[in-house]
Parts: structure tokens; sequence; C-alpha cells
């Protein structure tokens, strides 16, 4: 019986938060951006009140883990 290493589970499951976050905001913009063509204000405020926290999040959800990722070089290396 095969089990997958913990590593390339732990990796696997990071890499498919950052796909799902960033089409989710990619969906979003693409909402907004076709809601003000189409003047739909409505479906404009609510892609804005759901997108930008969800694009904040994933940018945020990035930065920490390259931080965290630069961080464990540093003490690799000393």
């Amino acid at each position: 019986m095969f089990i997958f290493p913990k590593f390339l589970l732990q990796h696997l499951g990071i890499l498919f938060g950052y796909i799902f976050n960033i089409g989710l905001s990619l969906i979003f913009l693409n909402m907004a951006i076709t809601s003000i063509f189409e003047k739909d204000y409505e479906s404009f405020i609510f892609s804005l009140i759901v997108g930008i926290p969800l694009s904040a999040w994933t940018i945020y959800l990035i930065r920490s883990g390259y931080s965290e990722h630069k961080e464990q070089e540093e003490q690799k290396k000393s």
C-alpha cells in the first residue's frame, strides 16, 4: 500500500490553496468589471465587498508563506 509522504501532502495543499484563492479573486474581479459594463451596480458592490477582502487574504497568505520560507532558509544557513 502506497502512503503519500507528509511533505508532499502539505505542499500539494498549499499549492491548491494558492490556486483556489487566486482563482476566486480573479472571478470576483471579472464579476466587478463585467457588472460595470452592464451597469449592474448591485452586483458591482457585492463583488467589491466580497472580492477585496478575499484578495487581501490571498496576498497575506502568499506574503506570510514567502516570509516563513525565507526565515527557514536563513536558519539553515546559520
